[in-house]
């Protein structure tokens, strides 16, 4: 290797170590995520702090360095490989760390300026689990946590720093397909996650609140009434082993203003009345609009009659109906 090679070698490494140093110490100088940043998270062009930047799931950027004129000239500056399988993930960027979910149930914390790996934490799933629990779709942050909502009905807290477990709570059950899709979202302190797979008997989904500090779970609210709830009614006498369906299986949003969470359910299981035996009735709270009090649990929900699809006549799914709730 002759002289120049050598330089040239030595400076390259010099500039990982700079690099690698400067994100290191960035950790360092972690500042934890407040509730007030989560709710002026439009007012902050420079991170990315949920799923999509706002409570109200606008997903929209105001940068504007990139824009019609200079698209066309953008350059690759680095890439990194993901994990194997479907990837639905949108990644969040906090003080330039980005910290990226892959499927299944795969965390990364990069430097978002060059892509190196700061850390890395790899859940270990059963051998076997839910068939489609194929997709993370968002990781949380807050405090100086990352949470994830896994595969097999799990969640957990990570050091947003280190990326070490600091809690885990099992919240459904993963051997009757209960799974989580839908990342969790964090509402005046409070870890907030829908549960998705309720497509067998015997299962009922939720939403569920948990402390951020512990994962004790502060309340549940289910997607299906039981008998003498309200929307009983609207299952024609259905017993409850047999109503299923309902899965929350998007992330919610949040309106500030209102103090209310939304959350978007999907189709009951079987998918006709004259499968499931209940008439015509609209089989609360599938294909509904849970409007949810983040406090109290209080529930309300909008039942839409687009094509019949409160009594699940076709199978239009209204989980995303939060997405456009509050444009």
């Amino acid at each position: 290797m002759n002289a120049a090679i050598r330089r040239a070698t030595v400076f390259a490494l010099a500039l990982v170590l700079v690099a690698a140093g400067a994100a290191l110490a960035q950790m360092d100088r972690f500042v934890p995520v407040t509730d007030e940043m989560l709710v002026n998270a439009a007012d902050d062009p420079n991170n990315w702090l949920m799923w999509r930047r706002t409570y109200n799931h606008w997903g929209y950027s105001p940068l504007d360095q990139i824009n019609r004129d200079n698209v066309a000239s953008l350059q690759l500056v680095w890439a990194r490989a993901m994990e194997p399988g479907l990837q639905e993930t949108t990644p969040l960027v906090y003080n330039g760390i980005m910290y990226l979910v892959h499927s299944p149930d795969v965390v990364e914390a990069l430097d978002a300026t060059t892509g190196d790996l700061i850390w890395r934490y790899e859940r270990e799933l059963p051998e076997v689990y839910p068939p489609l629990a194929f997709a993370n779709r968002n990781i949380a942050i807050y405090q100086d946590k990352i949470f994830l909502a896994t595969a097999d009905a799990a969640l957990v807290a990570l050091d947003a720093r280190t990326g070490q477990v600091v809690w885990e709570q099992q919240v459904g059950d993963w051997t009757v397909g209960q799974h989580y899709s839908g990342g969790p979202m964090v509402v005046k302190g409070k870890v907030i996650a829908g549960m998705s797979g309720c497509y067998y008997i015997n299962t009922r989904c939720f939403v569920t609140a948990h402390d951020p500090e512990t994962g004790e779970e502060l309340w549940r609210t289910y997607t299906i009434p039981a008998p003498g709830e309200p929307g009983d009614e609207t299952w024609n006498g259905l017993p409850l082993e047999l109503r299923y369906g309902g899965s929350a299986w998007m992330s919610a949003s949040y309106d500030p203003e209102l103090d209310l969470i939304f959350q978007g359910t999907a189709v009951p299981i079987q998918w006709t009345s004259a499968q499931r035996g209940t008439g015509d009735g609209d089989v609360l709270y599938t294909n509904s609009t849970l409007a949810l009090d983040p406090d109290t649990v209080k529930s309300h929900s909008v039942c839409k009659k687009w094509s019949g699809s409160c009594g699940g006549l076709l199978p239009l799914r209204q989980v995303s109906e939060a997405l456009v709730r509050l444009l």
